[in-house]
């Protein structure tokens, strides 16, 4: 059965007030509820989604190499602070030189890289690895023979936006997408979030604070749940062998 984000907002709802809180519609109805919901639920999809390797979120792709790249472009954090902060002759040439050791930095270590854009629905890059391993064995032949060894940087252009530099030529990344589509989720990921929503929801709504951190508590448990079945599936050997070493 296909779900919509205002079904999980309704059982969020459900959850966090029972009766006395109003069902919506609509994300986009003039009601507290649902503008509460319109507020909450994107920033609690995108932090859960890049939480975890979820398996259902999971997405390759042969990353588009930036063409006649310069490692100068990418982003050097003094250069601004020098501009805005910098007032008196000692403090910009203390920056000056903070800035000119940053970029030696950046030449020392992306000097013989390459750049490639970074994917418009990604929230979290996890591994990248050549085109000549995208066939038989794939992402664990990789992570075999080369260790799985994080061999990237996610790096910010001077035009603010985002690159991937690595020494990896014809790369391939093994990402986290966002997905918006509750359709897609697994049925556990959906439950988990709907607890988190309705422990969100519970004050903002006029519910007390004691509530709100039950929720909470069913909320944490439902999280565990849902990432120990998902890593029972999940390729990512690196990743997954690490989180549950955490649990225990």
């Amino acid at each position: 059965m296909s779900v919509s984000q205002v079904e999980l907002c309704n059982l969020a709802l459900s959850r966090s007030g029972g009766q006395r809180i109003a069902q919506i519609t609509s994300l986009g109805e003039a009601s507290n509820e649902s503008r509460q919901c319109a507020v909450k639920l994107p920033h609690l999809m995108r932090t859960a989604l890049r939480s975890y390797p979820w398996r259902f979120a999971t997405k390759k792709i042969s990353l588009a190499r930036i063409t006649n790249n310069r490692t100068h472009e990418i982003n050097n954090p003094y250069a601004s602070a020098l501009a805005e902060y910098a007032q008196t002759q000692n403090e910009r040439e203390s920056l000056q030189s903070r800035e000119v050791q940053a970029q030696k930095e950046i030449l020392f270590l992306y000097g013989s890289a390459t750049l490639y854009q970074y994917p418009e629905d990604c929230l979290s890059a996890r591994l990248v690895y050549p085109a000549s391993f995208a066939g038989s064995g794939g992402v664990d032949s990789f992570m075999l023979t080369e260790g799985g060894e994080q061999n990237f940087s996610v790096e910010l252009g001077q035009d603010g936006t985002k690159l991937i530099v690595t020494n990896v030529s014809d790369a391939i990344l093994l990402y986290t997408s966002y997905v918006s589509d509750p359709s897609v989720w697994d049925s556990l990921f959906y439950d988990a979030l709907a607890w988190q929503l309705a422990a969100e929801l519970c004050v903002s709504l006029g519910n007390d604070m004691q509530k709100a951190q039950n929720l909470e508590n069913k909320a944490m448990l439902a999280w565990d749940k849902a990432k120990s079945l998902d890593s029972k599936e999940n390729y990512n050997p690196s990743f997954v062998s690490s989180y549950l070493r955490s649990r225990g």
